[in-house]
């Protein structure tokens, strides 16, 4: 008999959280590495760039740097649901999975709201530790901080699903990590995380405004700063993305569980 699928989706996100969230690298990973980046990386930054200025409003570095690290976060469960996809399919998981009564599409949507779980307690820290070092508080206009809170379900359900594609057709941990290590820098560099694109090369610019990460992290920040949103097409271009990288996801866990 078919499980409804709540049913179905507790023993995936038990485990998401047991054995690979939740651990104690797991804690260390999730909770201090973002702490350590605010009170090291942005107050050195901060020594030395008091003020920035963005879209015609000044903020301190600090205030502009903690939306970026949390599109950072976001990012960073691509690397996670790509090492973790990754051993499922070594220990056979998937196959267990896919043949069991849990289903995999429960697999699929537990493993998402896992992901989500973390980014979400992560960002709830890193805007406590923003406030704590500016005063400042996420907007609490609806409009914005439902823009906010999209751009965060948006951005996790695209970089899960990435993460999901390459841990599906990467077969060699090797590969795996050599990808991940390839794609880091350029990824985090190149989009509009740690600075304002407008001033950068245009040869940056050009590509960080392809940038999923850009989306993102724009998307945020604004929210965030309280700045008039006047124009929303990263936020459809991050719909967009996000459509397409669930239904190739899809696809290909379709296409393996049939073998």
């Amino acid at each position: 008999m078919k499980l409804n699928l709540l049913n179905r989706l507790i023993p995936i996100i038990w485990r998401e959280n047991k054995v690979s969230l939740w651990t104690p690298i797991g804690i260390l990973n999730h909770l201090i590495s973002p702490l350590f980046y605010v009170l090291f990386f942005a107050i050195t930054f901060a020594s030395n760039i008091k003020i920035i200025e963005y879209q015609g409003y000044t903020f301190s570095y600090v205030e502009f740097f903690i939306p970026g690290l949390i599109a950072m976060q976001v990012f960073s469960l691509f690397g996670f649901t790509f090492s973790w996809v990754r051993i499922d399919f070594a220990t056979n998981l998937i196959s267990v999975i896919s043949t069991s009564p849990v289903g995999m599409d429960a697999y699929i949507i537990g493993k998402y709201l896992a992901m989500l779980s973390v980014t979400i307690v992560k960002t709830a820290i890193l805007l406590l530790t923003g406030f704590l070092l500016t005063g400042k508080m996420l907007n609490m206009n609806l409009l914005s901080l439902g823009i906010f809170f999209i751009t965060l379900i948006l951005g996790s359900l695209f970089w899960t699903n990435i993460g999901f594609i390459c841990g599906i057709k990467v077969k060699r941990e090797d590969v795996r990590d050599m990808i991940y290590s390839i794609v880091l820098l350029p990824i985090t560099f190149l989009s509009s995380v740690y600075y304002d694109l407008t001033t950068a090369p245009l040869w940056i610019r050009i590509i960080g405004n392809i940038n999923p990460l850009t989306y993102i992290t724009d998307l945020l920040r604004v929210t965030y700063l309280d700045i008039p949103i006047r124009d929303y097409t990263f936020l459809i271009f991050l719909i967009i993305i996000a459509a397409i990288s669930l239904i190739a996801t899809i696809n290909a866990l379709w296409k393996v569980s049939i073998k």
